[in-house]
């Protein structure tokens, strides 16, 4: 079945990239409700890469934040912040997606 979705029938799309794991796992079970198959008819991506990823079915596909190099790097500028030294005004991050089954290849 090729179907899309619609916002105001004016915007198709497949694919929903939302905020955090649990908002998706949320989204997952609105598309339940709705007869949509994951990944079939839409596509789910969280973000946090957490532990529920694995935990519902089809298993999460997400954005993993890297925290651990995200709580040194915090931890630096705190330490940096407290000695007195200078501290950035900003820092970039990147993550990396981990691809599961709410997702096409």
């Amino acid at each position: 079945r090729d179907m899309l979705l619609s916002v105001g029938r004016e915007t198709p799309f497949d694919a929903v990239l939302v905020s955090d794991d649990k908002l998706a796992v949320g989204a997952m079970q609105y598309a339940a409700q709705r007869k949509l198959r994951v990944p079939g008819d839409i596509q789910i991506i969280g973000y946090n890469n957490s532990a529920l990823c694995a935990c519902v079915s089809p298993t999460l596909t997400s954005g993993d934040n890297r925290l651990d190099p995200l709580c040194a790097r915090a931890v630096e500028t705190l330490m940096d912040a407290l000695a007195g030294r200078a501290a950035p005004q900003r820092a970039y991050f990147s993550a990396s997606l981990v691809i599961r089954g709410s997702t096409r290849p």
